[in-house]
């Protein structure tokens, strides 16, 4: 079997990592939006308890019975240390700096202050659970309109290695005979670097809008 010539096989690599990043980052931006919802799910359980006329502690306890993975560790957490008597807004803090979004932000900063300034924490955090769906919903309408784009890229990527295979197969010597000479490697090693620039690119774009 012929080694893979060497800037081929670099230029594999780097578009390789481009692809493993982007998915990664992917990943993330679901599993973000995930806890996000739930987030939203625990506050409607929270206000429902609360205009049922239970305290906050039992209302946050009724939000982590009904909460699932991942959000349900980090309420568990919250609900433990306000049991043992650690300041709240602490808490609250502490659960903001573990799940650096937004919406935990926000979520930990409202009840900090209703905490401490009295008022009704139900109307309050209704409207924070109303600001957290508002944005998970432009969240997704962003990712929807951004999924053509990236099928658009993933089919053109399987149309230029489809027909590279097909070249291979219709004319092994001479594909044979590019890939082994002095300029071969590195004009295909520089079509798979373009390919990785041309991805980062289009996910910048797609991000901006």
């Amino acid at each position: 079997m012929t080694p893979t010539p060497f800037p081929i096989a670099v230029s594999l690599g780097g578009l390789i990592g481009v692809i493993g990043s982007i998915a990664e980052s992917a990943y993330a931006s679901r599993r973000a939006l995930l806890i996000e919802a739930q987030l939203s799910e625990a506050i409607d359980i929270m206000v429902s308890a609360l205009r049922a006329g239970m305290s906050f502690p039992k209302a946050l306890e009724s939000a982590h019975r009904e909460s699932r993975e991942p959000i349900r560790p980090f309420l568990v957490d919250l609900v433990a240390r306000i049991r043992m008597g650690n300041d709240p807004p602490s808490a609250f803090g502490d659960l903001a700096r573990r799940i650096p979004l937004e919406t935990f932000q926000l979520f930990a900063f409202t009840l900090s202050a209703q905490w401490w300034s009295g008022g009704s924490m139900a109307s309050t955090l209704s409207l924070v659970g109303r600001i957290i769906r508002d944005r998970i919903e432009v969240t997704r309408r962003i990712q929807s309109q951004g999924a053509g784009v990236h099928v658009s890229v993933v089919a053109m990527m399987g149309i230029s290695y489809a027909l590279g295979w097909i070249m291979w197969r219709a004319n092994q010597a001479a594909m044979h005979f590019f890939l082994t000479s002095e300029i071969g490697p590195y004009l295909a090693a520089g079509v798979i670097v373009l390919q990785a620039v041309g991805i980062l690119w289009i996910r910048r774009i797609s991000s901006e809008d």
